[in-house]
Order: structure tokens, then sequence, then C-alpha cells
């Protein structure tokens, strides 16, 4: 399923004929809500070959839902990257590598890797995102 809409979405729907994939690729368009929600619960993981990201809000309802990214490797990114994390990044241009990941990647992830997801999460709750800023601006008030 490739969500959303933006200036690549006819670039992704001439590659979905270019591969012969038309019965295997879903373009739903904008989704919001609930069933935003239940796409991301519903998901194997997130991919998200972006050219440019300047508040990658998707990668963050991802996790929030405990799925791995697979992000092209673009600065933005690199904050989900972690030791115990099982995120990916790839080239962007990277065809055979973003092949490989997808094929390799397992259907239902392990205990481990969804556990390690949502505690990652935990970085991104208002609570967590309010004492951060709190912090910053006393360091900068101090």
């Amino acid at each position: 399923m490739i969500a959303g809409e933006g200036p690549e979405t006819d670039t992704w729907k001439h590659l979905e004929r270019t591969f012969e994939i038309l019965d295997r690729v879903f373009f739903p368009g904008r989704i919001t809500g609930e069933t935003k929600t239940a796409y991301y619960q519903h998901a194997a993981a997130v991919l998200m070959p972006s050219l440019e990201e300047a508040c990658p809000i998707v990668a963050i309802e991802a996790i929030t839902c405990g799925k791995t990214l697979l992000m092209s490797d673009i600065d933005a990114f690199s904050l989900f990257i972690g030791d115990n994390l099982p995120h990916r990044m790839l080239p962007l241009i990277d065809l055979e590598a973003w092949k490989e990941a997808i094929l390799k990647f397992p259907a239902v992830p392990n205990d481990n890797d969804r556990a390690a997801i949502l505690k990652q999460s935990e970085d991104y709750t208002i609570e967590s995102v309010v004492r951060k800023h709190e912090s910053l601006y006393k360091s900068i008030l101090a």
C-alpha cells in the first residue's frame, strides 16, 4: 500500500505499471484518523523512500504503532536509528537494496524488535516532548 498524496504519486503509479505489480499495490490516497492507525497496525513495516523530510511525522506515527521503518538515507531519518532497533536506512537510488530489504523482511516482527520500537516511541509522547522543550528553554535562558 502506498498511502498519501504528493509530487511522487505519479512516479509510484508508473513504477507499479512498469514492474507489472498492479494486483499487489494499493493507492488509497490521503488517509487520516482511525483508518490511518488501522493501516499502521496491520503493516509489517513502514517504508519511507523520501527525498527529503523536515519533520518525519509518519516515522513517529509508525513507531508508536511498533512498526519497523525502512527509510531512505537522508539526515532526518538518522534520528530513528539505534543499536537495538531494527530500523534500516537504505540508499534512496539503490532499488536492489530496497528490494532485498523488503524481501528479507519478516511478515511478523519478533517480540524483541517490537519491544525496542515501543520503548523508542516513549521519546515521542507529549509529556516527553514537553520535558525536552522545557529543558532546552531553561538551558538557553540560564
